[in-house]
């Protein structure tokens, strides 16, 4: 199902984007890399309901060989661990080296943050 939708980003920004396929070491890998970085206490998540219950829904199990299986039950209000995956990927692709915007080219839009903090100070979180 997530082939389609990567051909197609890949076509509209050839070069920019990266698959990867859900086989059950690269699910270990990720889960694990993004456990470690939640008990350092680097990360930091929205206060949502569902965002937890994605993270909640994903259970570890072990298959016959003792290796490590990553899954979650579909569900219809929080899908199938999609915040956690998402979560995971995102904390993978940090650890990847820095990229500039002056390499990327074909930056479109106005900056997020222009006019950040020039009136009245800093926003209130």
């Amino acid at each position: 199902m997530g082939l389609a939708i990567y051909e197609a980003i890949a076509r509209e920004f050839p070069g920019k984007v990266e698959g990867i396929q859900f086989t059950t070491a690269k699910k270990e890998t990720l889960a694990v890399l993004a456990k470690r970085r939640m008990e350092e206490a680097k990360v930091r998540l929205p206060d949502s309901n569902a965002v937890r219950e994605s993270f909640r829904s994903v259970k570890k199990s072990s298959n016959a060989l003792g290796q490590a299986r990553f899954d979650a039950e579909h569900d219809s209000t929080f899908g199938h661990g999609d915040h956690f995956w998402a979560f995971c990927m995102a904390e993978a692709v940090a650890q990847q080296p820095v990229y500039h915007l002056a390499e990327v080219g074909g930056v479109v839009g106005r900056p997020v943050l222009a006019g950040f903090g020039t009136r009245g100070g800093w926003p209130r979180f």
